[in-house]
């Protein structure tokens, strides 16, 4: 009994600091349940994002009032009691890292705005139009009408091509390699007939084509073009590439390949 009397009288300050800090960190855990609850029912934030909001506040209140309990009692503890908190704290930290992440992302994505709900994106190799942009993850729909939820911070690692909506035009390319023996502005005007009457381009900009590169095997073309209707990007690539292909064949171009290729088949 004498000895938990002197404990408690040797550690009487650290004793008060922590219970002011237990009563503040229910005190401000209050105040967000309060504050959130209050902007979800004026509509400010979706409920769900008021749920992950004040889970991460939750976690950091926790955090910091962890760290001053440990700090407070540190002289006292034991090392194996010391140790078991530093890992514990760890391990908290660990797991509250990727959600903060994704949350932090997922702020920077709403101020930068990249894209927004309704744009269709080519992101990761994949065409999609964003369905919705939460704190933690944002929904698109790829092609194939499935919905994917991408964490947040995965949209900062890679390029994002936004294509905007229907009313935004795109400039979109198809390349064709064919033999160094045809005549330059002979190409030219095949590639540019073939979609000349196509009603899915864009008509308020002209098409055109460049040289791209002089390959070993063949020299390469590309024929550019504008779109305006993004929804039907695919579509319209692939009737292009139609167009372009019968061209090409209806013309005697015959399109190249390497050599070893071509031994091959």
């Amino acid at each position: 009994m004498a000895t938990i009397l002197e404990w408690l009288t040797a550690n009487l300050n650290n004793i008060i600091i922590s219970s002011v800090t237990l009563i503040i960190g229910f005190v401000v855990n209050r105040v967000i349940k309060y504050e959130i609850k209050s902007l979800v029912n004026k509509q400010k934030i979706k409920e769900r994002n008021g749920k992950i909001i004040k889970r991460i506040l939750n976690i950091l209140v926790f955090l910091i009032i962890t760290l001053i309990l440990f700090v407070q009692y540190a002289s006292s503890l034991g090392f194996l009691t010391a140790m078991l908190t530093i890992m514990g704290g760890t391990v908290i930290g660990f797991a509250a890292m990727s959600t903060i992440g994704n949350f932090l992302a997922g702020v920077i994505i709403m101020i930068s705005k990249p894209f927004s709900v309704g744009d269709r994106i080519e992101f990761d190799g994949q065409l999609a139009d964003v369905i919705d942009i939460e704190f933690i993850f944002t929904k698109i729909r790829p092609i194939n009408g499935t919905v994917v939820a991408i964490p947040n911070q995965e949209f900062l690692k890679g390029a994002i091509t936004n294509l905007g909506k229907e009313d935004i035009v795109v400039m979109r390319n198809v390349s064709v390699t064919l033999d160094y023996s045809l005549v330059q502005e002979d190409v030219t005007a095949t590639l540019l007939n073939s979609i000349k009457n196509l009603d899915l381009l864009d008509s308020e900009n002209e098409p055109f084509v460049t040289i791209n590169d002089f390959l070993d095997y063949a020299v390469e073309y590309k024929l550019y073009y504008y779109i305006k209707k993004v929804k039907n990007i695919l579509m319209i690539e692939s009737e292009v590439k139609k167009k372009v292909f019968q061209a090409c064949k209806n013309n005697g171009f015959e399109i190249s390949v390497p050599l070893l290729i071509k031994d091959v088949n």
